[in-house]
């Protein structure tokens, strides 16, 4: 409407239909009391919108955007009523979030003019189109799509039809992470969000997100991508997830998931277990590099910690292990490889504390750290004053493999990686769609060339072998990178 083209909207139901209709008026409205919109431009793209209530009225529709139930039979039955009504070159599109495209278009008797557009909500405001053209779809009416809407002003990404696209089926590790840690007993929501937000630099934590989306649909989308990869281990449901599922506990819509919702006043978050201290050493020894975790260095020395720099010993990983920060006790202070830090301490025959990976480690507002069994309450002490000073709070976990942003980021990566090498879309695709759709702090391609596709897949291999093996596979073009030193985001 706002970019000019006149809009049907169907609906059998007439009240409903005139409820809709008037809400995206008043809508209009308010967008030019604050301004956005003059009187006139509100008043003439209101009455481009047109209510329709029998199918007939859409006969000379030159697109259609199916957005009705998520039911494939519902939505194949609708498609046939609707190809006895467009005129043949109309295009005829779905909003499906998870449906097969393929399928959909199965029952078509013109499937070349048919594919899926995936919106996000809220559709207004979000600007990533996800375009998916069936297997066949022909291009011309791929192109014309696009076009559409770019005149919109949207921004459309071309993706092959595979379980849930780009955007479902990357994100998922950022909620599968998550809630796994709350399988294992790791950690409580709150913490777990926080630290995530803190140094992951998210918008939102993963836990209050699945809150927000509801924890019906969310798990659902899950197990529909888990059941369209044939139950791989990477896209396991929740059994946390399901427990609250089951209970009715749905999230912000019920007033209660992870969270409790009371009114307007949002979530009320569980405080977590925090340490602070003010035994800061004035000087460390550096071992080698500390990887992803290097530029703590630089942080250290200009807040007046003074830093030995000495090579890493072959029996401490040689040339090329990950370094680590030495106290004057001798307790080993370095960032997560996926291991324990109790396999850390005995790799290196001293006590370890491991912190977590951080988006930026000059801007850390809540660090996940993990120290080995034999680390004495003075000694964490010590290493946590070293810790703050380059991050704002701490919380302590229980000695837990990638600890909560290393393990879901390196998941992240290696999701994305694979998309794009199994050509479901471009690089550029998985970028954008995952910066415009769900807001993440930076490209994981681009993260991934940040902290090295070697360091990853380290991460990863280590998962492995204390956890689900399946789940935490290293992508082979992934593994291609770390070998080659090519760049992810080429």
């Amino acid at each position: 409407m706002l970019a000019g083209h006149p809009v049907q909207w169907f609906n059998r139901s007439r009240e409903r239909l005139e409820a809709g209709v008037d809400s995206v008026r008043a809508r209009l409205t308010r967008l030019a009391e604050k301004g956005l919109l003059t009187a006139e431009q509100a008043r003439e793209a209101g009455q481009r919108l047109h209510p329709v209530s029998e199918l007939a009225g859409l006969a000379k529709a030159e697109l259609v955007i199916e957005s009705v139930a998520e039911d494939l039979e519902l939505k194949q039955r609708l498609f046939a009523e609707l190809e006895a009504v467009l005129a043949p070159g109309a295009i005829l599109s779905t909003n499906t979030s998870s449906l097969s495209i393929n399928r959909l278009a199965s029952k078509l008797k013109h499937p070349e003019r048919f594919l899926g557009l995936h919106f996000f909500n809220p559709a207004p405001l979000m600007k990533l189109v996800e375009v998916v053209p069936g297997m066949r779809t022909e291009g011309a009416v791929t192109d014309r799509a696009v076009a559409t809407l770019q005149a919109w002003g949207k921004t459309p990404v071309t993706c092959r039809p595979s379980p849930g696209f780009i955007v479902n089926r990357v994100a998922r590790p950022f909620y599968t992470e998550a809630l796994r840690l709350l399988d294992e007993g790791n950690a409580d929501p709150a913490v777990i969000d926080s630290v995530l937000t803190g140094s992951g630099g998210f918008a939102m934590g993963p836990l209050a997100l699945t809150d927000l989306i509801g924890q019906d649909v969310n798990a659902e989308v899950t197990r529909q991508i888990w059941n369209a990869f044939g139950h791989d281990a990477r896209f396991t449901p929740s059994l946390t997830q399901q427990a609250l599922v089951e209970a009715g506990l749905l999230g912000r819509k019920t007033g209660r998931g992870f969270f409790t919702y009371e009114g307007s006043s949002g979530l009320r978050a569980v405080s977590g277990a925090e340490v602070s201290s003010s035994q800061r050493p004035s000087r460390v020894t550096l071992h080698g590099s500390l990887g992803p975790a290097n530029p703590v260095v630089e942080v250290l020395r200009n807040k007046g910690v003074e830093v030995e720099s000495r090579p890493l010993a072959a029996h401490e990983g040689g040339p090329d292990g990950l370094g680590f920060l030495e106290l004057p006790g001798g307790v080993a202070v370095t960032v997560t490889d996926g291991r324990t830090a109790y396999l850390r301490a005995r790799a290196l025959g001293r006590p370890v504390v491991v912190f977590d990976l951080a988006l930026d480690y000059r801007a850390v507002k809540h660090l996940a750290v993990a120290p080995s069994h034999d680390v004495q309450a003075e000694q964490l002490e010590q290493a946590l004053a070293l810790i703050g000073v380059f991050a704002g709070r701490t919380a302590v976990f229980r000695d837990s493999p990638g600890l909560v942003v290393a393990r879901t980021v390196c998941m992240l990566i290696n999701e994305a990686t694979d998309v794009v090498a199994q050509g479901v879309c471009s690089a550029e695709a998985v970028e954008i769609a995952m910066r415009l759709a769900v807001n993440y702090p930076v490209g994981l391609l681009h993260w991934g060339d940040s902290v090295g596709a070697p360091w990853v897949c380290t991460v990863l291999d280590h998962l492995a072998t204390i956890l689900p093996p399946t789940r935490y596979r290293v992508a082979p073009a992934l593994r291609a990178a770390a070998i080659t030193g090519k760049k992810l985001l080429a």
